[in-house]
């Protein structure tokens, strides 16, 4: 267990991973950045199919409880490659186009020193 690195926050642990296997969280389109197969614990019973709040469970298999979720890792992994185009999607709605960001933060953070030194 790791309590104090910095692969906490890194993403090297997310990177990693060959399946999500979760609930609710912000950390499935992080992990999603690369498509990879997903599947969910519906633990609570939660009505999700038509509820905003649950959209990412669309990019992936749902297990209604422990005595299938075996089931449906399998399921996530077999049915992976017609998941790969709405997980892409979903990050790039999530994230919009963060290919390249570093380079751009740095050209906007030149520019505008550039600008301030100009005034």
């Amino acid at each position: 267990m790791d309590l104090d690195s910095p692969k906490l926050f890194d993403m090297t642990y997310t990177r990693a991973a060959s399946l999500y296997l979760g609930d609710m969280s912000s950390q499935l389109y992080e992990f999603l950045t690369t498509p990879r197969p997903v599947a969910f614990l519906n633990a609570h019973g939660a009505n999700w199919k038509d509820d905003p709040r649950y959209a990412g469970w669309h990019l992936g298999e749902v297990a209604s409880g422990a005595d299938n979720v075996l089931d449906v890792i399998d399921r996530a992994f077999e049915r992976h490659p017609e998941m790969v185009r709405s997980q892409s999607e979903a990050v790039a709605l999530a994230f919009g186009d963060y290919e390249g960001a570093i380079t751009r933060a740095a050209g906007a953070i030149a520019a505008s020193l550039q600008s301030s030194q100009r005034a």
